[in-house]
């Protein structure tokens, strides 16, 4: 079951589920904006456990600025945006969230 471990307010949201994290990020460029859910690597989710926030605002920002939706862009990215895959999931484990954390 997908569950959110923490988040950043318009920038991005840290899902887990089982043993994986999914991050997803909110990019914007100019007026075009996006999200991109990836999950994390090992390497990733090492960095996190020892960096914490600091590493996930530092990705997110690597990620947009690497622009992986844009079809000419060389991303590392690119191939492994899980949005549409995991779209329903990931939006109730948000909302599930969001309705007991509200203030």
């Amino acid at each position: 079951m997908i569950e959110v471990v923490d988040s950043e307010d318009q920038m991005w949201i840290l899902f887990r589920d089982s043993d994986r994290f999914l991050f997803d990020a909110n990019c914007n460029h100019s007026a075009f904006g996006y999200s991109v859910l990836i999950e994390l690597t090992p390497q990733e989710a090492e960095a996190y456990q020892e960096r914490g926030r600091k590493y996930l605002n530092e990705l997110c920002k690597t990620i947009q600025d690497s622009a992986p939706i844009i079809r000419e862009s060389k991303s590392p990215f690119k191939g492994r945006n899980l949005s549409t895959e995991l779209a329903d999931a990931t939006t109730k484990a948000f909302l599930k969230w969001k309705s007991k954390n509200r203030l």
